[in-house]
C-alpha cells in the first residue's frame, strides 16, 4: 500500500512542478501539502474531510488548530503545520505588498490598497500606513491581529511609530471579515482618539479605511468622520500650530 501511496504523491508533485499548483484540484493541493508533513499515510479521504468541513483551503489554512483538529486524522502536528502554511501565505502577500511602490492620493487608491492587505484575512487585523510628502507608501506596519470580529491596540505605540518614521500624513486600515463595513462605536471612539492625538503632534490622519466581507468598504474621510473632529483640534494646540497642521494635509481626492 505505501509503494501505491508513494506513486501517487510522486504524480502529484510532479504534475503541480511541471504544469503548475492551479493544475491541480483542490483536494489534491491539500492532499499534497498535507503529504509533506504526514509521509506513510493516504491524506486523500483526510483532505476530502478538511475541504468539505471548512469549504475552502483559504479557510483550512486559516482555522485555528483545536477547529482542524476536530477532523477525524488531523493531529495537533498536522493542524499546528496547516496554520503554519496559512501563516507564511500571509507573510508573503504583505512582504509583496510592501514592496510595491504606489501612491495614495485618493479613496480609490486607498481601498485598493487596503483590500490587498486585508480582505483575505479571518481575523480583524489593524494596519497604520505612513505617507511621503509625495502621497507615495513610505512604510506600513501592523499593530494589532484580533478574533474575528474586534480588534485593539495601544494608541501610544502608534503614536510612537509615527513620529520614529518621521509621517506627516498617515492612513489607518482594518477590516470586519464577517461582518459589515460600517465602523462600530469602538472604531469610531479609536479613531477619534488617535486622530486627536496624532494632529497634537502635528500629524494628519488622512483616511481610515474599513474593508468588510465581500469586497465592501467604509472610509472615514469620504462621509465627513474626520471633518467633524477638526474642530477639536483647536481646542487641543495653538492657533500657528492648527494652521501648520491644516496645511500639512496632503492632497486627497473622496471621489470612487
Amino acid at each position: 500500500m505505501e509503494n501505491i501511496h508513494a506513486g501517487h504523491r510522486n504524480r502529484l508533485r510532479d504534475k503541480a512542478f511541471k504544469q503548475g499548483i492551479d493544475s491541480l484540484e483542490d483536494h489534491e493541493i491539500l492532499e499534497l501539502m498535507l503529504s509533506y508533513v504526514v509521509p506513510y499515510k493516504d491524506m486523500n479521504p483526510i483532505a476530502h474531510m478538511l475541504l468539505k468541513k471548512f469549504g475552502t483551503i483559504h479557510r483550512v489554512l486559516t482555522m485555528p488548530v483545536e477547529e482542524l483538529m476536530t477532523v477525524k486524522g488531523v493531529g495537533e502536528k498536522t493542524a499546528k503545520y496547516l496554520v503554519s502554511l496559512g501563516q507564511f501565505s500571509q507573510y508573503y502577500h504583505v512582504f509583496n505588498v510592501k514592496e510595491e511602490k504606489v501612491k495614495i492620493s485618493s479613496v480609490y487608491q486607498a481601498v485598493y490598497y487596503c483590500a490587498k492587505l486585508v480582505q483575505r484575512l479571518e481575523n480583524e487585523e489593524f494596519y497604520v500606513i505612513c505617507l511621503a510628502g509625495d502621497s507615495s507608501v513610505k512604510c506600513f506596519e501592523r499593530f494589532s491581529r484580533g478574533t474575528s470580529n474586534e480588534t485593539g491596540f495601544y494608541l501610544k505605540n502608534v503614536v510612537q511609530y509615527i513620529l520614529k518614521n518621521n509621517c506627516s500624513n498617515i492612513l489607518l486600515c482594518h477590516n470586519h471579515p464577517h461582518g459589515s463595513q460600517e465602523p462600530s462605536q469602538n472604531d469610531l471612539k479609536i479613531t477619534k482618539n488617535l486622530f486627536l492625538a496624532l494632529a497634537f503632534h502635528g500629524i494628519v490622519m488622512v483616511d481610515h479605511i474599513i474593508v468588510g466581507e465581500n469586497g465592501q468598504n467604509f472610509s472615514f474621510a469620504q462621509h465627513a468622520i474626520l471633518d467633524g473632529w477638526k474642530e477639536e483640534v483647536k481646542s487641543l494646540i495653538s492657533a500657528d500650530q492648527y494652521l501648520q497642521w491644516k496645511a500639512s494635509n496632503m492632497q486627497y481626492d473622496l471621489g470612487m
